[in-house]
């Protein structure tokens, strides 16, 4: 009866199918097929062994499941927005051309990521900086303060403006990697798989942030915590008018992570580079050593020369670009 089996029906369900490398009676490419049979997004599983092969690899299959209910998934669908606002270096879907998604840090913008657009390592790639609302050029928009809600506008938006035939890289800092992490498991659900994730200067989804959390501090003491951090302009931080317009959008962000905690987190299928100031005061080494329970795909590590805000260095910017342009070539 299964060898006269035909159908052409499509499901609204995301599928996740798992093959065998070595089975003789099913290919994986005749596994692959099964990508046609749904709208919701397709993922596919390789094990070891032959047709027989959950013998031997039931207990790997067993995490695999339990990682795929711990992800973000039967999430409302968020009605399309206008990318444009979301993206604004790159208006224009960038098509034909490798794309690498940049997430900014807590207080950021889009303008964080500008020197990126000019590096000659780079310029083949299109670079596509997020603006999160309530800066930059949406300084007059609400910020948003629910995770959840942000990655799933985020994710539905970078599904229909990015150009997936060809490889799409996730680089977030600090705060930015939060957003491009919980991004990209939605992305996944949808059987959207970036080529890379990069984890720049942010603890690992299974380290809760230290408390006192920092978006309940009076201003005062949120005005001095930036300043121990670095990133911002000391002139900015004492200009009090421009600081309190700006103070909300900051307080948002840090809403954003500092109650952020997954104590099993939900495993990416692409792999991670992880990226840490070798002077960061602010995260540790092993804050950033359980990057490589998120994946499934194989984690790796860089520590260049600087703090938190390593990126502000010419040299370390131009060797992050050298990095991206390999990740970029080296893919399939």
């Amino acid at each position: 009866m299964a060898t006269d089996y035909r159908s052409e029906a499509v499901i609204a369900a995301p599928i996740l199918a798992v093959a065998a490398e070595a089975d003789s009676l099913v290919r994986v490419e005749a596994v692959a097929a099964w990508k046609a049979r749904t709208g919701a997004g397709f993922t596919l599983h390789t094990l070891p062994g032959g047709h027989f092969a959950l013998r031997d690899s039931g207990p790997a299959l067993a995490r695999l499941l339990a990682d795929r209910l711990a992800a973000p998934t039967g999430e409302p669908e968020m009605p399309a927005e206008d990318p444009r606002p979301w993206l604004p270096f790159t208006p224009a879907p960038p098509r034909g051309r490798p794309q690498i998604v940049c997430f900014h840090h807590a207080g950021g913008s889009a303008g964080f990521f500008r020197p990126w657009l000019d590096l000659p390592e780079l310029t083949e790639i299109a670079i596509c900086p997020i603006e999160l609302p309530g800066r930059g050029s949406r300084f007059g928009e609400a910020p948003r303060a629910d995770l959840a809600d942000l990655a799933r506008s985020l994710s539905a938006i970078l599904v229909g403006h990015l150009d997936w035939s060809r490889p799409i890289l996730l680089f977030g800092h600090s705060l930015g990697a939060l957003i491009a992490y919980e991004t990209a498991l939605r992305l996944e659900g949808r059987g959207l798989i970036p080529r890379q994730f990069m984890a720049s200067a942010r603890r690992a989804p299974d380290v809760p942030t230290p408390q006192p959390w920092r978006h309940d501090r009076e201003d005062g003491a949120l005005l001095a915590e930036l300043s121990r951090i670095g990133g911002t302009d000391a002139a900015i931080l004492q200009h009090r008018e421009l600081m309190a317009l700006m103070l909300p959008a900051i307080r948002a962000d840090f809403a954003l992570t500092d109650p952020y905690h997954r104590p099993r987190p939900a495993r990416l299928e692409c792999p991670i580079l992880t990226i840490r100031g070798r002077a960061d005061a602010e995260i540790g080494e092993a804050d950033m050593s359980g990057w490589a329970a998120a994946t499934r795909s194989g984690c790796t590590r860089w520590e260049p020369e600087g703090d938190h805000f390593y990126l502000a260095d010419p040299a370390t910017r131009n060797a992050l670009a050298e990095r991206l342009a390999h990740l970029v070539r080296a893919a399939p």
